[in-house]
C-alpha cells in the first residue's frame, strides 16, 4: 500500500540522488547508453538487473511525490485535472494526423511545410506542436523550423508503440468522455434493483454497439490490426515481458511437454519460452487475423515445435490434456459470467491433477495481503488498469481470494495451488490444477 509517512522534499531529493546513482552505476557495468530527449536517445529502459529496476521505481516514485509537493495541493490538482486530459489529447492528435510522419528522422523542416503535408491550419499546427514540445514531444532549434526529439522519433522507429497510443487515445478518450452517462445508466439499474453491471459501459456508448471492447477491436480489419500491435508492443515494456513468464514459472520441469497459450495472439510469449526450454512444444491460439500475424512472424528455426490455431476461447477448447493451459493477460478483460466460461471451456480438457492452468494477470493489492503487496509504481500501474477494467469492460483486476473464488465458481475441482510475482513484474503466475 501507499506509504503513510509524509515525505519531505529534502527526503525525496535524496532518494532521488540515491536512485540515480544506481542508475548510473548499473547503465556503466554493462555499457549501457544513459537515458536522453534527444532523437538519437536509446527508446527503452533496459531489462537489468533488480537494483536497476527498483532505483527506476523509487525514482519515478520520489519524481511524482515531489511534484505534488513542489505545486502545492491547489496546482497539483490544477496540474493533474488539466494538463493530464491535455497532454493526453494532444499526443493522440499528432498520431492521428501523422504529425510525425512529415518531419523527418535526421535534420529540420518548417511548421508551414508539416502543415502543407498534413493539410492542416498552419496557426492551429503550431499551437498544438508548441504545447507538444513542452511534454517533450518535438523540439524548435531556431524558431519556425522543427525537429524530432525521442519521443516524436519513436513513433517513427516503432510501429507497435504508435499503434498502442492510437489505440489508447481513440478509444479511451471517446469512451471516457461518456463515463458519467454510463455510470447514471447503471445507478438507475440498481435503483430498479437489476444487475447494475448488465447496463452498458462508456465504451459501448461512445461507439453505439454492444459489443464487449474485445470482440469490437478483433473484428474490423484496421481495429484488429491496430490491436494485434498494442498488445504485442504492451509485452515489449518491462512490468509485462515476456521473461516473466519464461523465469516465473517452472517449465523445464514440463520435459517434452505441450502448452497451449489460449488468446496467445502472435505467439511471442511462447516463442520466449521455446528459446529457453528447448523440449517443449507450443500451440497459440488466438482469432484467425492474429493467428495469420503469428505464422508470419514465427522463426523458421521454430515452425516444428510452435504451432498456430483459430480458435474461440468460449468455446471448448479443442485440445485435449495439454500440460499447460496458459491464460496471460486475458481474464481480467471479461466481467465475472465471461471469466467462468473461458475457464469452463478449459476445464474438461484438463487431466486431473496433471495439467496445469497458469494464469499471468495481475492480482489486485490487498492490505495485509504478501501476495498483492506491491511498490508504489507496479500498484499504480494494477490500479489504473483495473479501473480501465471497470470503467471500459464492467470487468476488474482481482485479489487473491477472488481468483480463488473465481475458479471455484467455474468448477469446485480447481483449486490454485500458487501464486508468485516474479521480481519487476506487474503481473503474477498464478497456477491451478483440477483436483480429481
Amino acid at each position: 500500500m501507499l506509504q503513510a509517512a509524509t515525505p519531505t522534499l529534502r527526503s525525496l531529493a535524496a532518494t532521488v540522488i540515491s536512485a540515480i546513482d544506481v542508475i548510473y552505476a548499473e547503465l556503466a557495468s554493462t555499457g549501457t547508453p544513459e537515458p536522453s530527449l534527444s532523437a538519437e536517445g536509446p527508446p527503452r529502459a533496459p531489462n537489468g538487473s533488480q537494483a536497476l529496476s527498483k532505483a527506476r521505481y523509487d525514482l519515478l516514485t520520489a519524481i511524482q511525490q515531489l511534484q505534488v509537493l513542489a505545486f502545492w495541493p491547489h496546482g497539483a490538482v490544477q496540474h493533474q485535472t488539466f494538463f493530464g486530459l491535455l497532454d493526453c489529447v494532444t499526443i493522440g492528435w499528432l498520431v492521428e494526423f501523422n504529425i510525425c510522419d512529415a518531419v523527418p528522422l535526421n535534420g529540420t523542416t518548417t511548421f508551414a511545410d508539416v502543415a502543407a503535408k498534413c493539410d492542416l491550419d498552419l496557426d492551429q499546427l503550431t499551437s498544438v506542436l508548441r504545447y507538444a514540445m513542452t511534454c517533450f514531444w518535438f523540439s524548435e532549434p531556431e524558431p519556425g523550423l522543427i525537429c524530432h526529439s525521442a519521443l516524436s522519433a519513436l513513433m517513427l522507429k516503432d510501429p507497435q508503440t504508435r499503434s498502442r497510443i492510437k489505440y489508447i487515445t481513440s478509444i479511451n478518450i471517446q469512451a471516457f468522455g461518456r463515463l458519467w452517462e454510463a455510470t447514471r445508466k447503471q445507478q438507475e439499474l440498481r435503483r430498479q434493483g437489476k444487475d447494475s453491471m448488465a447496463g452498458p459501459t462508456c465504451f459501448n456508448l461512445a461507439f453505439d454497439t454492444d459489443k464487449h471492447v474485445m470482440e469490437w477491436a478483433t473484428k474490423d480489419h484496421d481495429n484488429a490490426s491496430t490491436f494485434s500491435d498494442t498488445m504485442a508492443e504492451l509485452q515489449l515494456a518491462p512490468p509485462h515481458s515476456a521473461q516473466h513468464i519464461v523465469n516465473g514459472f517452472d517449465w523445464a520441469n514440463l520435459g517434452k511437454g505441450h502448452v497451449v497459450d489460449v488468446g496467445g495472439l502472435d505467439g511471442s510469449v511462447c516463442v520466449a519460452i521455446a528459446r529457453a526450454v528447448p523440449g517443449l512444444r507450443f500451440t497459440v491460439q488466438d482469432q484467425p487475423h492474429a493467428v495469420a500475424e503469428g505464422k508470419i512472424r514465427l522463426p523458421s528455426d521454430l515452425s516444428n515445435r510452435i504451432t498456430f490455431q483459430a480458435h474461440n476461447f468460449f468455446d471448448e477448447n479443442p485440445v485435449d490434456g495439454p500440460d499447460v493451459f496458459l491464460l496471460r493477460i486475458i481474464l481480467h478483460d471479461w466481467p465475472e459470467h465471461k471469466a467462468i466460461q473461458i475457464l469452463r471451456a478449459l476445464i474438461p480438457r484438463m487431466i486431473p491433477n496433471k495439467t496445469r492452468l497458469v494464469v499471468a494477470d495481475m492480482v489486485h493489492p490487498d492490505v495485509d495481503d504478501k501476495y498483492g503487496s506491491l511498490p508504489h509504481l507496479p500498484q499504480r500501474l494494477t490500479r489504473s488498469t483495473d479501473v480501465t477494467m471497470a470503467l471500459l469492460m464492467n470487468a476488474k483486476e482481482r485479489t487473491r481470494s477472488q481468483w480463488e473464488a473465481l475458479f471455484h465458481a467455474a468448477d469446485p475441482s480447481l483449486s490454485v495451488v500458487d501464486i508468485k510475482r516474479p521480481e519487476g513484474s506487474a503481473m503474477s503466475l498464478i497456477e491451478a490444477v483440477k483436483v480429481g
